[in-house]
């Protein structure tokens, strides 16, 4: 009785690691949205030369917009960024300053068609910090896959505005 109970489980453990092994491969081997990779989309929305197109994910520039706002540009297509609706529901580009989010909704179209972010001096100290971008997109191969790209990492330095209402 104790043998058939062993060689039960045995075959269920067998059979599970079976099952378990086919439906691993039946996953697609690579994760797309709308059939394309996350490199490929990078090429599409890039908005510099199409040789190069693992610069997207960088600054091109910050600057002063205002007295009192920064504005970071991004070498991506702000008008095929829209058209793809990745500022909707199927995709974000996030700001990270210092490994802390500081927003993925306030991009605006710059006057060259560049994505143009503008936020606050007073959100980021001034001095010096890291700052990159992540671009996702969500995989139409599943809900629970995206497509996910880093930017390189990059160093800022972020001149210091005066406040007067400062509490020390």
């Amino acid at each position: 009785m104790i043998r058939l109970k062993k060689l039960f489980i045995t075959v269920g453990v067998v059979v599970l690691l079976v099952v378990g092994g086919w439906r691993f491969c039946q996953r697609p081997s690579t994760v797309a949205y709308q059939g394309r990779s996350m490199d490929q989309w990078l090429k599409i929305l890039y908005s510099g030369d199409m040789n190069s197109s693992s610069e997207s994910l960088r600054a091109c520039k910050i600057y002063m917009k205002e007295p009192d706002h920064y504005a970071f540009e991004v070498p991506i297509s702000f008008d095929r960024m829209v058209q793809n609706g990745f500022f909707d529901k199927n995709g974000k580009l996030c700001l990270w300053i210092d490994y802390r989010y500081v927003s993925c909704h306030d991009w605006v179209r710059s006057t060259n068609g560049n994505c143009l972010m503008i936020w606050d001096v007073a959100a980021i100290p001034s001095g010096l910090h890291q700052i990159h971008l992540e671009f996702s997109l969500f995989s139409d191969s599943s809900k629970w896959h995206t497509l996910r790209a880093i930017g390189p990492t990059g160093q800022i330095t972020l001149p210091g505005i005066i406040h007067s209402n400062i509490n020390l």
